[in-house]
């Protein structure tokens, strides 16, 4: 849509004229507005990207911990057990 014709529907849709602020100044700043919106969305994905794996990487970690703990337990409980029974 050229810009003479998107200035003309915002004259008839608002119908009032700041002084000092035209429709070309009014559509130039929201298309800027709307690229920077869109280059913050591209860099919001990217974080959010990154963080989601780095949230991965942190569950593999804990779940690799969890493992070991689980395999300690089970050697401390069989170690008790033959002490246990050494002792019988």
């Amino acid at each position: 849509m050229s810009e003479r014709k998107r200035a003309e529907e915002f004259k008839i849709k608002e119908g009032v004229e700041i002084e000092g602020i035209t429709p070309d100044f009014v559509w130039y700043e929201s298309d800027k507005l709307i690229r920077d919106m869109q280059a913050w969305i591209s860099r919001f994905q990217k974080l959010a990207n990154v963080m989601e794996a780095r949230h991965r990487e942190h569950v593999k970690m804990l779940d690799d911990v969890m493992r070991q703990n689980d395999s300690l337990k089970f050697q401390i409980n069989t170690l008790l057990s033959q002490l246990e029974e050494k002792k019988k």
